[in-house]
């Protein structure tokens, strides 16, 4: 039981400071600064694993037939 009450006060502390952190303006977000190192690994991960997830059920279509390739010269 105390191990559990441990855990849920870890967590507790964890969501207090991930709010303080987003309501604090800290991080800042700007497209003119870089990430750190750790900021994009993670944004290029969940990037990563986001479009496996969501692109393991599409087919992909045979390509450069010649009519595919005068529908997009037309785009």
């Amino acid at each position: 039981m105390r191990t559990l009450a441990v855990i849920g006060a870890l967590a507790l502390l964890a969501a207090i400071l991930a709010v303080g952190v987003i309501f604090s303006g800290y991080f800042n977000v700007a497209a003119t600064e870089p990430h750190t190192p750790l900021g994009r690994w993670l944004l290029s991960t969940a990037m990563v694993q986001s479009v496996r997830y969501h692109a393991q059920d599409i087919d992909v279509p045979s390509l450069g037939e010649p009519a595919q390739i005068a529908e997009g010269f037309r785009h």
